[in-house]
């Protein structure tokens, strides 16, 4: 039986989340969806948010508020 009883959980960093940004930013252009993108981490603390251009005003907190959800 092993003596170490606290395990390791996976923590999105800022580099990993500058890369889901990325990828989801890409996508949204191709789509040609004005979105904004909002990652945050395992607590609902934003990490990145970025809004397109002609994305709506009011759209960060929406984002925001889907990104938790999530």
């Amino acid at each position: 039986m092993s003596d170490n009883l606290i395990g390791h959980k996976a923590v999105l960093s800022l580099a990993g989340a500058r890369k889901v940004l990325a990828a989801a930013e890409a996508e949204a252009i191709r789509q040609g969806w004005p979105v904004v993108i909002a990652v945050v981490d395992d607590g609902g603390h934003p990490l990145c948010l970025a809004r397109l251009d002609g994305a709506q005003h009011g759209s960060d907190e929406v984002a925001l508020a889907k990104a938790r959800a999530a």
